[in-house]
Order: structure tokens, then C-alpha cells, then sequence
């Protein structure tokens, strides 16, 4: 159903004017879905043209900016198709605030650029809510299998480190802690950033906070 429903949006997105891309431009659920389709495929963001439109990155950057767009914003789908084609077909028309880090256009508030080589501060740290923060996620040497990936590529996700049990008080590899890995501890939970333990394993009491 919803591969059919995209061959009829695609047939309509060609009224649309056939212009570069200005991100400006863009609405911003259009931008925050196809900031998740880019993470899905590994680009280092969504107006990184040869991931995004060149295989193998581009079928999983439209499955997965599709489904978002139809369960948040199905209205909006025409203007991303057309969008998404003007992009591979004209490149991009980079507008302050985005700025051009070699031949790609990058956000400032998320990218950095050093000798024309774009590099994450955080994948999408823009789109992260203000009770969140932005933490590395191991890439398991994706970076080594995706040649349009420069050598210190990061994906970050976005953490609630006040309320997430595996990892409370901070980013993993930033000193937060994994509530569900605290010895002999029956029932814990992560609140205010701190892990709190209300129920031992059988056998086993607790004591300052811990199960002994």
C-alpha cells in the first residue's frame, strides 16, 4: 500500500519547479525525516548526494524518510518527493546558515568542517530535544564498507540520560551508568540521572542503594 502510494506521489512531484535545493526552503518535518533516512543509510546528512541518491545508501534512505513522512507527516510527502528529486537531479543551493565544506553543504550547528572534509559533532545534534543529548554510537566499521564515508564519520543518537537505563546520568562512553547491569538488583530504574534500586534479588537486601 504504501509503494503504491509513493509511485502516485512521484508521478504528481513533477509540477513541482525543478530548481537546486535550498535547505532553508525545506519544511521541517521534511527535515527531520529525511535527517532519520540519512542516519538510517549511513550519510553524513541529507544533502550528501552521492549517498543519498547513489546505491546502496539511497533505498534505505527513501524506505526509511517514507515510512516517517507517512506516519508524521503525510501531507507533506509531494513537497519531500520533489524535494529529494530536484536534490539529485540539481544539487543543492547552500544558503546561509548552511555553509559549503567542500562539495558538500553542510549545517554548522550540527557539522564542522575541517580542510573540506565534513565531520559530525553529533549526527543531527539540531534535532535532538532539549531534554536529550547526543550520544556516539559504535559504527562497527561501517565507515571502512562506505567509501562515501570519510574516515572520522560518527552516528550519534539522541538520549534522555535522565530517564534511560542504560545510560543514566550520561552517554555511555561518557561516565553514564547501565541500571540494568547493577549487580543482584531485582527492580531499578533511572530517575533524574541517577540509577535507584527498589527491589534486591532474593537472598540479598539493600543497602545504600545497592543489592548486598
Amino acid at each position: 500500500m504504501r509503494l503504491a502510494l509513493l509511485a502516485t506521489i512521484l508521478a504528481a512531484a513533477s509540477v513541482y519547479a525543478q530548481t537546486p535545493v535550498n535547505p532553508n526552503t525545506v519544511p521541517t518535518c521534511v527535515q527531520s525525516c529525511s535527517v532519520k533516512g540519512a542516519k538510517a543509510a549511513g550519510c553524513i546528512n541529507p544533502l550528501q548526494t552521492d549517498c543519498v541518491c547513489n546505491e546502496p545508501g539511497h533505498s534505505v534512505f527513501l524506505n526509511e524518510a517514507a515510512n516517517c513522512l507517512i506516519d508524521n507527516c503525510i501531507t507533506e510527502i509531494n513537497a519531500a518527493v520533489a524535494i529529494q528529486s530536484n536534490l539529485c537531479a540539481y544539487g543543492v543551493d547552500c544558503q546561509p546558515p548552511f555553509t559549503m565544506c567542500g562539495t558538500l553543504c553542510i549545517d554548522p550547528s550540527a557539522d564542522t568542517c575541517v580542510s573540506g572534509v565534513p565531520t559530525r559533532r553529533g549526527f543531527g545534534l539540531a534535532y535532538c530535544k532539549p531534554n536529550e543529548k547526543a550520544c556516539r554510537v559504535p559504527t562497527f566499521g561501517i565507515q571502512q564498507k562506505r567509501a562515501h564515508q570519510p574516515a572520522n564519520y560518527e552516528i550519534y543518537e539522541c538520549i534522555d540520560v535522565m530517564t534511560n537505563l542504560e545510560a543514566c546520568g550520561g552517554c555511555p562512553d561518557e561516565g553514564g551508568e547501565d541500571c540494568s547491569t547493577i549487580f543482584g538488583a531485582l527492580d531499578v530504574a533511572c530517575i533524574r540521572g541517577r540509577c535507584v534500586v527498589a527491589e534486591c534479588e532474593e537472598g540479598m537486601k539493600l543497602h545504600n542503594g545497592r543489592c548486598r
